[in-house]
């Protein structure tokens, strides 16, 4: 049995109008490095951003190839707030989910990241999306409340997500009319690939202000970010693994080799916590360092 604990797959493909733009070019040690933003609108209300970060050269050297399609974006790609909605190119986005940790306010961040991009020239039969695909090991299944504490509807499902860099929190919500089938087809501790819809927008929100007389009002924008669950596969089972190695990756995790990979990424966490704190904004992935050797 293989000791790497295996890393799931995480996509994500995005289609729609570019929104906006944000990409500058970094020159350092001789390496030029694209690093920014691309948001695309795939409705009136929902609008995705990737995040790009693409050098000139790879690791060995060699030129990247992804580069020059980066900088076709960064130069020639319109969008809405700089060229207007008809003159804005529609685009097919494919990434990845991007998870970490943030260093500056320990809040679990989900993100979206992208190199490839392509135009969509015929659009009559594209329709924008915003999908994501993700394996999962399960850990709880439980339902949604507000912040009234009222139960939505909706459930949750809390698992754990590995990555190139250890392990992160991942949660998927269940829609209502979901909740049932879902529920007879998941344990915790089970492995499955899960299909949704990337839900990122902002909804604003009126408070009234407290005031000596008289009414004060306040709008709050909320800010958006969820995977909502469509469809799931059947779980991953460990009793045909020898039979789905050959022909696929459907391989469920073991609970003993995710809760060591929990337990270091915990250990990495604390240590960082007991560190003098720095001057620096950059987040960073939160798990088990590179190289670990752990079972499935």
């Amino acid at each position: 049995m293989e000791t790497n604990l295996r890393q799931a797959d995480a996509k994500v493909t995005v289609v729609g109008i570019v929104s906006d733009k944000k990409l500058e070019m970094k020159t350092e040690n001789g390496i030029r490095t694209i690093e920014g933003t691309v948001t695309i609108k795939t409705s009136d209300t929902n609008f995705v951003q990737m995040r790009v970060r693409c050098a000139d050269k790879k690791k060995d050297g060699t030129n990247n190839k992804t580069f020059t399609g980066v900088m076709t974006v960064m130069n020639e790609y319109k969008s809405i707030a700089d060229d207007g909605a008809d003159e804005a190119d529609r685009v097919r986005a494919s990434g990845q989910i991007n998870l970490f940790r943030s260093n500056q306010t320990g809040d679990e961040i989900v993100s979206y990241i992208s190199n490839f991009f392509s135009r969509v020239k015929n659009t009559q039969n594209v329709e924008p999306k915003a999908e994501f695909e993700v394996e999962m090991y399960i850990e709880k299944f439980i339902p949604e409340f507000n912040k009234d504490g009222e139960e939505t509807g909706r459930y949750k499902i809390e698992g754990w997500v590995p990555t190139y860099n250890g392990i992160e929190p991942l949660t998927l919500f269940v829609p209502e009319e979901l909740v049932d089938a879902a529920s007879d087809a998941y344990q915790p501790k089970q492995t499955a690939r899960f299909y949704g819809n990337i839900v990122q927008n902002v909804t604003y929100e009126t408070k009234d202000i407290p005031m000596a007389f008289g009414v004060k009002k306040k709008v709050e924008p909320q800010f958006i970010n969820e995977l909502v669950v469509t469809g799931g596969s059947v779980a991953y089972d460990a009793e045909t693994e020898d039979e789905v190695v050959k022909g696929g990756n459907q391989i469920p995790y073991n609970p003993d080799t995710i809760q060591a990979a929990i337990d270091e990424r915990k250990r990495l966490i604390d240590e960082g916590q007991n560190k003098p704190k720095t001057n620096t904004n950059n987040a960073k992935p939160s798990g088990a360092s590179r190289g670990r050797q752990l079972g499935w």
